[in-house]
């Protein structure tokens, strides 16, 4: 049975299936099982690929400093320092199905819903040397360094493949690997519980706001999120202040917002 997986999925889904797997309960193995795991290993591996093909053309000299971010990306920054103490948590208590659905939910949630979606305009449209360009391009890098080394362990052939290709190199260069590296050193200003307050208050504002234009597109009278401008009431003072109209919209990905 091992085999004939590896045969039609690959080992790396194998091991997905194993650190997935309640090894408390009885285990169990069959073609749904695998398609679960087959969706989370694709929602992983797209966002590398994401990654690899954003980060092109960057290289160290082209980092800015975390002042020269935005809010969002210094969360998705504390974002890292949180997964990052959780993924070495899990794994000091032989936990891999709380390490790999960690990772996966960073991925599916943090990244692919939130961050990729905001500023895929920024990455493809800005010029390849604008500041806030970089200042993506920076996080992305980062996410990229923590993400290979903490799926090494688990997805051995997808992270070395993904970390060889960053580097321009093949699996015949042999003296570069990921299994050579050790986990990142997350920076102590990372962590930003201020910042993490500041955008989960302007995340219930976006749910509010994507739901209606959701609604909107499925009735037709929309194609795109960028077709509308909403008018957002909001009540409470102190996050009314947060919402800047001149960023939000492209925060919710529409074309204007009006408090």
């Amino acid at each position: 049975m091992p085999a004939e997986i590896c045969n039609d999925y690959g080992a790396d889904i194998l091991r997905l299936w194993v650190v997935g797997s309640d090894y408390t309960t009885d285990l169990k193995l069959g073609p749904q099982i695998l398609k679960g795991h087959v969706d989370v290993y694709l929602r992983i591996r797209n966002t590398l690929c994401f990654l690899l093909g954003n980060l092109n053309s960057f290289e160290d000299k082209d980092r800015v400093s975390t002042d020269k971010m935005s809010d969002l990306d210094l969360y998705i920054l504390h974002r890292l320092a949180e997964v990052d103490k959780e993924v070495k948590s899990s794994l000091d208590s032989f936990d891999l199905h709380k390490m790999i659905t960690t990772v996966h939910h960073l991925c599916n949630f943090d990244l692919s819903a939130l961050y990729f979606d905001i500023n895929k305009d920024n990455l493809y449209c800005n010029a390849p040397d604008g500041a806030k360009r970089l200042a993506c391009q920076t996080v992305l890098h980062e996410v990229f360094e923590c993400l290979v080394r903490w799926l090494a362990p688990v997805l051995c052939f997808t992270a070395e493949e993904a970390f060889l290709a960053r580097k321009g190199l093949t699996f015949d260069d042999l003296e570069q690997s990921v299994h050579f590296e050790e986990f990142p050193e997350i920076p102590a200003e990372w962590k930003n519980d201020q910042i993490k307050s500041d955008i989960e208050k302007l995340l219930s504002v976006r749910r509010v706001v994507t739901g209606a234009i959701e609604v909107q597109r499925r009735d037709k009278v929309i194609r795109s999120s960028l077709e509308a401008k909403p008018v957002i009431y909001i009540e409470d003072a102190d996050l009314k202040n947060l919402v800047d109209p001149a960023t939000f919209a492209e925060f919710v990905i529409t074309s204007a917002v009006e408090i």
